[in-house]
Formats: C-alpha cells, sequence, structure tokens
C-alpha cells in the first residue's frame, strides 16, 4: 500500500488496513465470500480446503465488522422464513 496507496480513497484504505489485520483464514473467507450471491450465508454449507476452521475464520469476521452472526440477523427471522421454500 506504501507504493500505491495514493490511488485508494481514505475510506479503501482503512477497509485495506481491516482486512489485512484480519487472520489469514478470515482473509480467505473474505475473498471466498465477496462474490457469492446471496449475501447470506449459512456457515454448515461451506466448505473451502484452504479453511479448515470456518467457524474460527466466520468469528474472526464478525468480530472484525466484516459480518453479522445469527444474532444480529434475529429481527430478520420473517424475511429469511418467508424466503425459504416450503
Amino acid at each position: 500500500m506504501a507504493r500505491d496507496g495514493h490511488l485508494l480513497t481514505a475510506g479503501e484504505q482503512v477497509a485495506l488496513r481491516r482486512l489485512r489485520a484480519l487472520p489469514r483464514p478470515a482473509q480467505s473467507l473474505v475473498a471466498r465470500l465477496a462474490s457469492r450471491q446471496p449475501r447470506l450465508f449459512l456457515l454448515g454449507e461451506l466448505r473451502y480446503a484452504e479453511i479448515p476452521d470456518l467457524a474460527a475464520a466466520a468469528e474472526a469476521l464478525v468480530e472484525g465488522g466484516w459480518a453479522l452472526d445469527g444474532a444480529a440477523l434475529a429481527p430478520l427471522d420473517w424475511l429469511l422464513e418467508a424466503h425459504t421454500a416450503e
């Protein structure tokens, strides 16, 4: 970032520093999930060989403000139920 940091906005620089502060498995999880649709994921459905402890990587994302856990989504239960196939 020292060489090309001037190409990023201040907000992008902050996001990049926050991303680099995550443990490597959590960084890998961000990279994997960033391009997936939809944006809600069930941890039990994810399998990535390079991330042996998905629970720990996901917890690091929650702690770092990159993701929400199930408790944070509880108010949205009605929405999730409405979109669940019967």
